[in-house]
């Protein structure tokens, strides 16, 4: 072959290897990688965040590298990034948007193939976490700024104590999250949870459902922000969304009225200057109770100073709540709790979530005064004259005295409203007293041996009575060992 037959040969192959490269690459061109990207927010709160961007090869040919921009509207920040089970190395950059990166280390392992996918999970904090656009090598995805946000009243007006976690809310849309709610549980002011809002795809239905939790009206879905349809069921809830619809579906519970209720009895055992109580609380309700709370206060200022089988705060009004053992209380059960004071024990109130049928025990109280005057020579005490009441057994002081008059007090009796006998004997030498009551409406009788006092709801009463030592009294007899008397004679006397 002479030189020129070469240089045409190499010049014709030249030609065949170009249009070769040109096929070549339109071939390549026409098997062009491609990928759908799908983010979704797994957990958000004030100080964390995780969300999955899903990356699906919908191309025709394997990938070992490619990278993803997300950017975020508001402060969201990312910090880490990973991949589950794939053998990628990840590098993250910028301050926002965020790129992540990803080469693949070879293998299975490390190679997306045509119709599969992974998963690269971001986490950080601050914001809202929903993206305001998503790209990458593969994908440029659309992010629609579509959202869904639950929001979820609790009235507990009625002895009820659910929180969000009892209903079990949930949705297709996503993870249903709640933070720290708002509100008393009032009618009034309900317990109001908000979900953090979860990005949603447009034109697509979401379901809305929760739990029938006995003892609560079941409640009905209500949306707002949507333009498309929806189904109210509790537990069978919807909602259609749109392009850019950031919408907003609210349900409500109320605790039934009788569901949760009970009784509370305030109970005083007093000795001088102190007392021993017990509060028993009992379920009157339909359903147990898992934790229960109570209220009260002493009008007189009495203090408590221990307390047992109780959870105790406060310093008058007290509140008092169960411990770990005694917290469930079944239908028709009960829990005693009890405490040592000092002071009367007054009840001033007695209030609570199971207190709603309640009714207070030995709320009145009966005080028994002895007032003995000794200005005569006598030295009778309190004992002499033997009192008693059928309210109680009677424990007097030691008596404080001014002048001659001797006063004894003694220990207060919790009663319930009813008439009470007051008695004492008669003692020598010492005047029948006579009983008087303060703090009654009621009818009192003052015979001091068959006395007796009527004390209505709410009233403390005081009955005393009085004894003075009778002066001594001089016998004066005459008689004479004289004769007869005569005019003019004189008489004598022994």
């Amino acid at each position: 072959m002479n030189r020129t037959s070469l240089s045409l040969f190499y010049n014709r192959t030249a030609v065949f290897c170009t249009k070769l490269f040109v096929l070549f690459s339109l071939f390549i061109f026409s098997i062009s990688a491609e990928a759908s990207c799908d983010y979704q927010i797994n957990q958000v709160s004030p100080f964390f965040f995780s969300a999955n961007v899903t990356i699906t090869n919908t191309g025709t040919v394997a990938v070992t590298s490619w990278d993803v921009t997300v950017a975020f509207a508001d402060a969201t920040n990312i910090s880490n990034a990973f991949i589950q089970g794939g053998n990628y190395s990840l590098n993250l950059s910028g301050t926002g948007p965020f790129t992540i990166a990803a080469q693949g280390g070879g293998g299975n392992s490390g190679t997306l193939f045509p119709g599969g996918s992974v998963v690269l999970t971001i986490q950080g904090q601050g914001g809202t976490a929903i993206p305001s656009s998503l790209t990458g090598s593969l994908c440029n995805a659309v992010v629609e700024n579509q959202s869904l946000t639950i929001v979820k009243k609790i009235i507990n007006d009625d002895g009820g104590t659910a929180t969000v976690s009892d209903f079990g809310l949930s949705s297709n849309a996503g993870l249903v999250i709640f933070g720290t709610p708002t509100g008393s549980g009032t009618t009034a002011d309900p317990l109001v949870y908000t979900s953090s809002p979860i990005p949603v795809v447009a034109d697509e239905t979401y379901s809305l459902t929760e739990l029938d939790v006995a003892g609560y009206s079941e409640g009905t879905w209500s949306c707002a922000g949507n333009s498309g349809g929806f189904a109210n069921a509790f537990n069978a809830g919807e909602v259609e969304i749109f392009d850019n619809e950031d919408v907003i579906c609210t349900i409500a519970n109320n605790d039934d009225a009788g569901a949760f209720s009970g009784q509370c009895e305030h109970t005083i055992n007093s000795f001088f200057g102190g007392f021993n109580g017990t509060i028993e609380i009992t379920n009157t309700g339909i359903l147990p109770i898992n934790g229960w709370e109570v209220d009260w206060s002493y009008s007189d200022g009495s203090v408590i100073n221990n307390s047992y089988n109780v959870v105790l705060t406060g310093s008058n009004p007290y509140s008092g709540s169960n411990v770990g053992f005694n917290g469930q209380i079944p239908v028709g059960g009960s829990v005693v709790f009890g405490f040592t004071g000092s002071g009367g024990g007054v009840l001033g109130s007695l209030t609570g979530p199971y207190c709603s049928s309640s009714v207070v025990a030995d709320n009145q109280t009966l005080t028994i005064e002895k007032e003995i005057i000794n200005d005569n020579g006598g030295t009778a005490t309190v004992s002499d004259f033997a009192i008693t009441t059928n309210a109680g057994s009677l424990l007097f002081n030691s008596g404080s005295t001014q002048g001659d008059t001797t006063t004894y007090q003694s220990s207060t009796l919790y009663v319930s409203p009813g008439t009470y006998t007051l008695s004492e004997t008669a003692f020598a030498a010492y005047t029948a007293g006579t009983w008087e009551c303060t703090g009654t409406t009621g009818a009192v009788i003052g015979t001091f041996n068959a006395g007796s006092v009527e004390i209505g709801s709410g009233e403390n009463v005081t009955c005393v009575i009085t004894n003075d030592d009778i002066p001594p009294q001089l016998t004066v007899s005459k008689s004479t060992n004289s004769p007869p008397d005569f005019a003019g004679n004189t008489v004598s006397y022994n």
